[in-house]
């Protein structure tokens, strides 16, 4: 099949490339818009429920209406499709919601004979179905364009084949049991063939998301998986890609970039790869570099969760507090249940002091470590050290700084500890700042909120905000540091002015959302 874009009506939608061409022009309909679209396209004409939605788009067995209706919002703005008079989306209340566009394969090889409308209808699907496989590799977070790439050199008849599709599968779920599952294939992948590199990079994959998301304690396992797949196979960019995640995944800030830069050089279009290379290079203060790593990733075929809530950060931290906002709606809208999402978006409030808006978006989340830590924080920038300490026990490890630089203002004595010698993540250096700040160390306070900026640190917001440092800017300690940050992010924000191109493809998304 030569040509799988489709025609819907007087548009033509090529689901490889998330192209929609109309009459207005060519729009870009990626991630979560084109698996909802191509969710309709495969049931055409027939309804799609809520649930089966929710399963094929979000892969979740469970979405509200509200964050449906909103995203079948979108797609009708996309066609300008009138809903109270559809011509391409239609919905059924109660029922769900159907493609009804006139609907076919775009320039079908001419057939010997005239096609039936249920061979037509064989055939679009048999188009839609490709392309949602060959776009789901792109779904798939950590397992990106890379890995697919990589694995498809290798020949279909490989037995590992079954075994490394499952896994993804499993691990596109973001769900802690899934993840585990994934990982037993995986182990059983490697007791069959324990030298192949796709195993133990998608294996290293596996550890680290484990680790970073779902409290496991394997990531020095998955350090060694990716570096003896990269020994194994120098010239597999998916190796590189998963030894970037595991150093990402320790604080390892420049060594993962360096991995992760291996990985882009050996095949550009690993947009996954490239969308974490962005995150480290905020954390190190290049917000600029990030914000285009961003947007590329973002505007590329396939999809990655934090794309949306990333740009956010560095709009906000630019001061482009605007299109920050149109941002963070975007990533809520696209991810509501997703707890990253939802922590970092808090995070952001808490910057601006948006005291009450922070225990909105947290209360709508699992409680997990992070949103607890976001929490006791918020508490106690209303004074409430009772209720910050409660949210801090429950937290753990998430909030072990915390909970000593708060046992410290409150004249008690509590344990932490201190940051590994190759620890170069500045928010570290932050938290430690303020324990310091506590207990009445303002030399070495000050010293280290230095060298958390020497690091990357540029959100003057949670520095002006911090519970714990108070004493430090009411005495003025602390505004040097805080010219350093204003006139970093003046030269970040400059490049940005200069760069029409980004500003144009910031405008578009915004615009596409509405």
């Amino acid at each position: 099949m030569s040509d799988p874009t489709i025609h819907l009506n007087e548009f033509t939608f090529d689901p490889r490339t998330g192209q929609l061409s109309g009459p207005e022009g060519t729009q870009a309909v990626t991630g979560l818009s084109a698996r909802v679209l191509l969710c309709l396209i495969q049931a055409a004409p027939n309804t799609v429920s809520p649930e089966q939605l929710a399963r094929g788009a979000w892969r979740l067995d469970h979405v509200s209406e509200d964050t449906i209706a909103q995203r079948i919002a979108l797609l009708r703005k996309l066609f300008n499709d009138d809903p109270k008079s559809p011509r391409v989306i239609r919905t059924l209340r109660g029922e769900g919601y159907a493609l009804i566009a006139s609907l076919e394969p775009a320039a079908p090889p001419a057939p010997e004979e005239p096609a039936s409308p249920s061979r037509l209808r064989s055939v679009l699907i048999l188009t839609v179905i490709v392309a949602l496989t060959a776009a789901g590799y792109g779904l798939y977070d950590r397992l990106g364009p890379s890995a697919v790439r990589d694995e498809q050199q290798s020949s279909i008849t490989d037995p590992l084949d079954g075994l490394l599709d499952r896994a993804r599968q499993r691990l596109a779920l973001h769900d802690a049991t899934a993840t585990q599952q994934a990982i037993t294939l995986l182990e059983t992948a490697r007791e069959r063939a324990p030298e192949d590199p796709r195993v133990m990079t998608s294996l290293a994959f596996a550890l680290t998301t484990e680790a970073t998301k779902f409290e496991g304690n394997r990531i020095e396992e998955a350090e060694r998986l990716a570096r003896s797949a990269v020994d194994a196979a120098p010239d597999m960019a998916s190796g590189w890609h998963a030894l970037g995640y595991t150093l990402d995944a320790q604080g390892r800030v420049d060594e993962a970039l360096a991995a992760y830069g291996e990985s882009l050089r050996l095949n550009p279009d690993d947009f996954a790869a490239r969308s974490s290379a962005a995150f480290l290079m905020a954390i190190r203060g290049r917000l600029y570099e990030a914000l285009r790593n961003d947007v590329t990733a973002l505007t590329a075929p396939g999809t990655n969760l934090y794309a949306e809530l990333q740009i956010a950060r560095s709009l906000r931290l630019m001061g482009d507090d605007v299109r920050a906002r149109a941002f963070e709606a975007r990533a809520l809208l696209l991810n509501p249940d997703n707890p990253v999402v939802r922590a970092g978006l808090a995070e952001a409030a808490l910057s601006r002091s948006e005291l009450d808006r922070v225990d909105q978006i947290l209360s709508a989340s699992e409680p997990s470590g992070e949103a607890l830590r976001l929490s006791g924080r918020a508490a106690l920038m209303r004074g409430d050290r009772e209720a910050a300490q409660t949210a801090f026990e429950a937290a753990g490890n998430s909030a072990t700084a915390e909970r000593a630089a708060l046992a410290a203002l409150m004249g008690q004595t509590a344990d932490f500890d201190t940051l590994a010698p190759d620890d170069t993540w500045p928010e570290g250096r932050l938290r430690l700042a303020e324990i310091a700040a506590a207990r009445g160390e303002a030399e070495r306070a000050v010293l280290l909120v230095n060298a958390a900026i020497d690091l990357g640190w540029r959100d003057a917001g949670l520095i002006e905000d911090s519970p714990f440092l108070g004493s430090l800017l009411q005495s003025g300690a602390l505004a040097p540091a805080l010219a350093r940050i204003e006139r970093e992010v003046a030269a970040q924000a400059a490049r940005l002015d200069r760069d029409l191109e980004v500003s144009a493809q910031l405008d578009a998304i915004i615009a596409s959302s509405g």
